[in-house]
């Protein structure tokens, strides 16, 4: 019985890795980015997703004043970017702004120094937020699940006595 609650606790333990997503981090060259926001990024990645035609740029700045600069210059369309419409967004307690340009939709997001542009050239906002919850964690956690701890609890118990 020991065994059997053993190989339980390491499914239970084993299943939120096996869900992680596969993902390809690509480091920007120079060319990959518009020289009006060169001046404020310190380094760059363009991360693609397995299953996803959505991808998620990701811009570190020397500070969070650059972020800032970077951010503005995104929404005045001069970050390579035609934005058509944008307004005021918010994940998980990260604020940003929700955009429609001529590539799609998609959010930018901005936390500390680091600003974060998804993309969905498909224009398809729900694979968007999956993304944003497998970057940034559920918008709303599972807090409830700790309810499942006791039903847990007392099975292990019972297998263990």
């Amino acid at each position: 019985m020991k065994i059997v609650g053993a190989i339980l606790l390491l499914l239970i333990a084993a299943f939120p890795i096996s869900c992680e997503m596969t993902s390809l981090i690509v480091p920007l060259n120079d060319g990959d980015i518009p020289k009006e926001i060169k001046p404020f990024l310190k380094e760059g990645y363009r991360i693609y997703f397995q299953g996803f035609e959505e991808n998620l740029v990701e811009f570190i700045c020397y500070d969070e004043n650059s972020a800032s600069l970077l951010l503005n210059e995104f929404l005045a369309s001069r970050g390579g970017y035609k934005i058509q419409e944008s307004k005021e967004y918010s994940y998980n307690g990260i604020d940003g702004y929700s955009f429609t340009s001529t590539w799609g939709k998609g959010y930018v997001l901005i936390r500390k120094n680091k600003v974060y542009l998804f993309n969905s050239p498909s224009e398809n906002t729900d694979n968007l937020k999956i993304l944003m919850e497998n970057k940034f964690g559920k918008e709303y956690p599972y807090q409830y699940l700790a309810l499942l701890l006791v039903p847990i609890g007392l099975i292990l118990y019972r297998i263990m006595k």
